[in-house]
């Protein structure tokens, strides 16, 4: 509700740009690498929602480069071994926004 009924800041520019470059650990970045950053939701869907965004902007997945997929998906592995480490699920939901 804190989301519905709170203040609305205005966005200039990339969202995932503007994640990107905060480095005071405002925006909720919980890891990076080389291709891709990891990111919590401020308003998650459930406990663990997290995304893993690549820096370059792409208009669909088959348009990275190899070695930036390679570091995407071994970074979702990893993701997926800390959240079954801390929270244990039964099962995970992995989506793929495009466009």
């Amino acid at each position: 509700m804190a989301y519905i009924r709170g203040e609305k800041k205005p966005v200039e520019g990339c969202v995932f740009c503007n994640l990107a470059a905060d480095v005071d650990n405002e925006s909720l970045v919980i890891s990076r690498s080389k291709h891709v950053y990891v990111t919590l939701n401020l308003y998650p869907y459930n406990n663990g929602h997290l995304m893993v965004v690549p820096y370059e902007h792409i208009q669909t997945q088959e348009a990275l480069e190899t070695e930036a997929l390679t570091d995407l998906m071994l970074t979702v592995n990893r993701a997926l071994g800390a959240l079954r480490r801390v929270y244990n699920p039964a099962a995970f939901n992995l989506g793929v926004n495009i466009g």
